[in-house]
């Protein structure tokens, strides 16, 4: 589904209220809308017999409105009364259904802070870093850095250094991949920590490696890994590519020059895109 959307069936005359944030909704395009973007913190304050009242009521939607109703009434999941209000909106095609459902599927039964992980490395797979580390901030902050296990923090901060380093921040990647350590206690975070360490410049950052365990068996370890990735084909062509279109700028037009930067920027709105 798009970020545009064209409200072809009835709007309400008065809006359903969604709690805690009194966020009013009017049509079911609306309501599909709120749920495909806040699917992680689907509950009763959203999905509840008011909202069935509010379907058959105000939208016409009786079919919809009973099997909510019957739903609830069973004490069915959030995520699977989402998944019928989905479904009864005609805005999804079938194979975008089963990817709702088995996103939905993935969701049940975990925290809100659980589910605002996998969002937060759904952004990151899909290479939306910047949604993907302002995510992982806000999951980090405040209260809810005291609600999760030392494990779960940890890797929400090895995470956010992933997708620090995939933008070419290495000196925050750094202090994320450190955090992570700090909490888990994991080789892959001390592995990550110094790899982002290789790409910082002397005073850049804080070299924290000694507080990291590190033994010399642990350090030929890593540097093989090195070693190994620096002598990857994959890596080599990339390399090579870069090194290609450096060279050939230098015999690049005016507008050949102005076209490459324009599909960067292009690249990089999509990438920014929620």
């Amino acid at each position: 589904m798009g970020e545009l959307i064209w409200c072809a069936q009835k709007e309400a005359k008065v809006p359903f209220t969604i709690q805690p944030m009194n966020f009013p909704i009017y049509t079911i395009e609306e309501l599909v809308y709120y749920i495909d973007q806040n699917f992680y913190a689907l509950d009763k304050n959203v999905i509840n017999q008011n909202l069935a009242r509010w379907l058959k009521e105000e939208l016409d939607m009786q079919a919809l409105s009973e099997e909510l109703s019957q739903a609830i009434r069973e004490q069915q999941s959030a995520y699977t009364l989402a998944l019928a209000i989905v479904k009864h909106s005609g805005l999804y095609n079938s194979q975008e259904l089963i990817q709702m459902k088995t996103k939905f599927s993935n969701m049940d039964g975990k925290t809100v802070i659980e589910c605002r992980k996998m969002k937060a490395d759904q952004y990151l797979k899909d290479g939306k870093y910047i949604q993907a580390v302002n995510e992982y901030k806000q999951v980090l902050s405040g209260e809810n850095k005291e609600m999760m296990t030392d494990e779960l923090r940890g890797a929400l901060y090895h995470n956010q250094g992933v997708a620090y380093g995939r933008m070419f921040l290495f000196p925050e990647a750094c202090e994320s991949f450190y955090k992570a350590y700090q909490e888990n206690h994991s080789s892959a975070s001390r592995e990550a920590y110094l790899y982002a360490l290789n790409f910082t410049q002397e005073g850049e950052v804080e070299d924290k490696s000694g507080q990291m365990h590190l033994d010399f068996d642990t350090m030929r370890e890593v540097f093989n890994k090195f070693q190994n990735a620096s002598s990857d084909e994959g890596a080599i062509g990339e390399r090579l590519k870069v090194s290609d279109a450096m060279k050939a700028s230098k015999s690049m037009s005016l507008s050949e020059r102005r076209a490459v930067l324009e599909n960067w920027k292009r690249e990089y709105l999509e990438s920014c895109m929620p």
